[in-house]
């Protein structure tokens, strides 16, 4: 009988093998018993309080959800792969859940000149319709698999290394055994 963890982490995850340093999500964690993908995509924080390359939550999104759809075009190739490597049994995906993370997310990586400090309701709404339209997208995919993809903001406790909800989500679900669930870990 072999053991097998109910999640496995990994990071720098290539989801194209002719793109050397291209398509490689940050974090990535399986968790087959549920069908729960999370995507997890890091950012800087302010560099010496510049704001200066930071990047925004859009465009962290953007790279998110093109992580998700390309593990969707690879996944029937990559099973063997996380098999081997991380001995994960093949497994449909459910839930993929998007995670943007920055030391303080919603401060650092607020678009300039909003004013805020934290990132604001509705900028959070307006990334959540992009994800939205994606779900109707992938369900339009005949040949891929169709997990519901939803988002989620953290803040990343360079202190603690650990990975945080950011305030505005506290009150918000995450999906069962998301890293995001401190009594998941």
């Amino acid at each position: 009988m072999s053991l097998r963890a109910e999640k496995q982490l990994t990071y720098e995850l290539p989801l194209c093998a002719d793109a050397e340093g291209l398509l490689r999500a940050d974090l990535v964690c399986f968790s087959p018993k549920s069908g729960l993908v999370e995507i997890v995509e890091l950012k800087k924080g302010l560099k010496n309080g510049e704001a200066e390359g930071r990047d925004t939550p859009l465009m962290a999104l953007v790279e998110a959800i093109c992580y998700g759809l390309q593990l969707l075009r690879c996944w029937s190739a990559l099973q063997p792969e996380l098999n081997q490597h991380l001995n994960i049994e093949p497994f449909e995906p459910k839930h993929m859940h998007l995670i943007l993370a920055a030391p303080y997310f919603g401060k650092d990586c607020n678009p300039a000149g909003s004013g805020s400090p934290d990132m604001s309701v509705e900028q959070a709404k307006k990334l959540r319709a992009i994800v939205s339209k994606v779900n109707a997208g992938v369900k339009l995919a005949k040949d891929l698999p169709s997990p519901e993809f939803t988002l989620s903001f953290g803040d990343v406790n360079e202190s603690k290394w650990t990975l945080e909800k950011t305030s505005q989500e506290q009150e918000r679900a995450v999906p069962p055994g998301s890293l995001l669930n401190p009594k998941s870990h």
